[in-house]
């Protein structure tokens, strides 16, 4: 007896099982996750949300606007239960919902099964190499993206609106991105101003939103924190997310080929074009080429938006009202579920080069465990700052000098520490002011920094990898 199941549901699991599967296959940086991981669980055994840094000895007992603190509980948790399988499988999940989601989405601006899943997969695929990370971007992707699917689907569902202050009070305590959630309500208002029902209710689920994101642990300064991040020009200059898209990345080739695609798709079925959608297209397409990091948020509202101008333009997207179900479409989800299955099992283990987990990159393992035997209890370490977050989790009994918090330290800590990496005149000064005991050297961020030590007295190497090096200091050597 051959087994089908609708088409809606087939092409659902095809939709989701094809990123999650690609998802594990990929590695996850560490450097956006390792010291999340230590936060969050810090937060939950102190029950109190991180208010003073205490993983450098820059900003030792500084402030720190931990605005991310709920997604770190929740990292932080999903360790203590799993360890990495258990991160792994929650970054899956949050990767196949956010899918899910805009495939609904779709679905609701009346695309059929296959057409809503060939848009949603295209969405993914454009932001795979940002979506595929776990941090508290992609808990907060997953989050907005139901909020797409409930403004696309509230012809249908009206009341469900009444759902997002709820979302955005838990964007809000993810991730500075909730502002996003503000824009698309804005943009579903434009888009009904002439319907009056709706319009009364979302203006009043705008404003349960808009309260929502001051209900945080440091109140409506969450605002603020957002505007000095994204115009921090340290962080401008030195993260590449927060460049414009390149055709020199993967990131860029994908987004400048996707509005390519749009463009045309507009053109060909300019007759299912709104105003609006122009207005939405516009207003995403705008924020990606500002910032590699907002392509996300291109690729979970471009697909619906397109799936409304197919369905309006053309009758062969349009939803297939008796729900007959195919057995290729059958085999195809099977596959795609065996496949996602397989590929979470072949990312556990351990990565033999580094000894760090497999599914983790920028986790130079082998050397934190030489730092943790070489170097004294409580020293100060000067770590090169791909490496600095997973050194604070692997050896937390070490103070660094910079992590990934780019917008923690203040300019002249970075001045010093790309001074440092450079081996430029005045680096053996500055470690000897903050009494650095050891270093750990990442091979192309501190590659001055090694040359320099080759004629410097007072360091002694104690490993040396492709990846980088140990050293410690000789206090012999330095009179110490």
């Amino acid at each position: 007896m051959t087994v089908r199941v609708p088409a809606s549901v087939a092409w659902a699991l095809i939709a989701v099982a094809i990123p999650v599967a690609l998802t594990w296959m990929a590695p996850t940086q560490a450097l956006d996750l390792a010291y999340q991981i230590r936060a969050g669980e810090g937060a939950l055994d102190h029950a109190a949300v991180p208010r003073t840094d205490t993983f450098t000895y820059t900003m030792d007992g500084q402030p720190w606007f931990d605005q991310q603190w709920g997604a770190q509980v929740l990292l932080g948790s999903a360790f203590r239960v799993g360890g990495w399988a258990g991160l792994d499988l929650l970054r899956g999940a949050l990767v196949g919902l956010t899918v899910w989601f805009v495939y609904a989405a779709c679905r609701s601006r009346g695309a059929a099964p296959m057409g809503a899943a060939l848009l949603a997969l295209a969405g993914w695929a454009v932001a795979a190499p940002v979506m595929t990370q776990l941090r508290p971007q992609l808990v907060a992707t997953t989050a907005v993206a139901a909020v797409v699917w409930v403004l696309a689907s509230r012809a249908g569902s009206p009341g469900r609106v009444w759902c997002i202050p709820l979302l955005t009070l838990v964007v809000v305590n993810l991730h500075g991105s909730f502002p996003i959630v503000l824009v698309l309500l804005g943009l579903a208002l434009l888009e009904d101003r002439h319907d009056r029902a709706s319009r009364r209710r979302l203006v009043g689920v705008g404003a349960l939103s808009l309260l929502a994101t001051a209900l945080t642990p440091f109140g409506p300064s969450v605002w603020a924190y957002v505007v000095e991040l994204a115009t921090d020009p340290v962080v401008a200059e030195h993260i590449g997310e927060w460049a414009p898209p390149s055709l020199g990345s993967a990131s860029g080739v994908l987004f400048v080929a996707s509005v390519v695609v749009v463009a045309g798709a507009l053109l060909v079925f300019r007759r299912g074009v709104r105003p609006i959608d122009l207005v939405e297209l516009a207003v995403f397409a705008g924020a990606s080429a500002v910032a590699v990091r907002a392509v996300v948020w291109w690729a979970i509202v471009a697909p619906v938006v397109i799936a409304g101008v197919l369905v309006r333009g053309t009758e062969h997207l349009r939803d297939d009202a008796d729900g007959r179900s195919t057995t290729p479409a059958t085999i195809l989800a099977a596959v795609c579920c065996v496949v996602a299955i397989i590929a979470f099992v072949g990312a556990r283990g351990v990565d033999e080069r580094t000894g760090a987990p497999r599914m983790l990159s920028f986790a130079p393992e082998d050397l934190v465990a030489v730092l943790r035997d070489a170097a004294p209890a409580g020293s100060n370490v000067f770590a090169s700052q791909l490496h600095a977050s997973w050194a604070e989790l692997s050896a937390p009994g070490f103070r660094y000098m910079v992590d990934s918090r780019v917008e923690l330290f203040p300019a002249e800590v970075w001045d010093d520490y790309f001074r440092v990496s450079a081996g430029a005149d005045g680096w053996e000064a500055i470690l000897d002011r903050a009494d650095v005991g050891a270093l750990l050297l990442e091979a192309d961020q501190a590659s001055g920094l090694r040359e320099a030590l080759q004629d410097a007295e007072g360091w002694r190497r104690v490993t040396e990898t492709d990846a980088g090096a140990v050293y410690v200091r000789d206090r012999a050597l330095r009179g110490g």
